[in-house]
C-alpha cells in the first residue's frame, strides 16, 4: 500500500507508489548500508514517487557508510529523464530502527541540492531503519538553507484506506 508524508513546514506532499514502499521494505535489515535515487512524474498534488534505483558504491559499502557512484547515477538520471522521471532526492539505509539523518547524511544532501541543475523547490532524504515501515522511515526535504522533516500521514488524513497500520510503540 502506498505511503504518504507531509513537509512539517511546507505542506508538500510526498507519496510513495506501492512498488517503491516493497523495495524500501526489503531493504529494513541488512548487514551494510545500500542506497539509490528516487525518481516521480509530476502532476498531480503530490509528488508520487514512482522510481527507485539501487546505486553502485564506490569503493565497499559498510555498515556505517555509503558511497554512491555519482557519475553512473547522473547516467541513471539521463535515462530516467527520456522515460519520463525527474530525479526527485536520494535514499539510502541505517542500521538503527527509526533512523536519522547523520551529519555526513545533512552535508551531502544540501551539497547534491546546491551543486544539482534542477528547478525542484526541494530534494529528497529518505532513510529506510531496520524497524517496519512506516515508523523505520525518515522522510526530509532538503532545500538551499535546511532539512525539512515529513509527517507520515495516516490513511484518515489521505482520505485512502490503508492495510498498513503504523506502529507507535516507539
Amino acid at each position: 500500500m502506498a505511503l504518504m508524508f507531509k513537509g512539517a513546514v511546507s505542506d508538500i506532499v510526498v507519496e510513495f507508489d506501492d512498488s517503491v514502499v516493497s523495495y524500501l521494505g526489503a531493504h529494513t535489515s541488512l548487514e551494510c548500508e545500500v542506497g539509490g535515487q528516487l525518481f516521480a512524474q509530476f502532476g498531480s498534488s503530490a509528488v508520487v514517487i514512482k522510481k527507485i534505483t539501487q546505486s553502485p558504491v564506490l569503493g565497499k559499502s559498510k555498515r556505517l557508510l555509503f558511497q554512491p557512484d555519482r557519475t553512473i547515477e547522473q547516467t541513471v538520471i539521463y535515462s530516467m529523464f527520456k522515460d519520463g522521471y525527474h530525479y526527485v532526492g536520494d535514499w539510502h539505509s541505517h542500521p538503527e530502527e527509526i533512523p536519522s539523518p547523520s551529519a555526513t547524511d545533512l552535508v551531502t544532501i544540501k551539497s547534491v541540492f546546491i551543486n544539482s541543475l534542477h528547478v525542484l523547490s526541494h530534494l529528497l532524504l529518505v532513510i529506510v531503519g531496520t524497524r517496519s515501515l512506516p515508523c523505520g522511515l525518515f522522510v526530509g526535504l532538503q532545500d538551499k538553507d535546511q532539512l525539512e522533516i515529513c509527517n507520515y500521514m495516516t490513511a484518515l488524513e489521505t482520505g485512502k484506506n490503508s492495510d498498513i497500520k503504523p506502529d507507535t510503540a516507539i
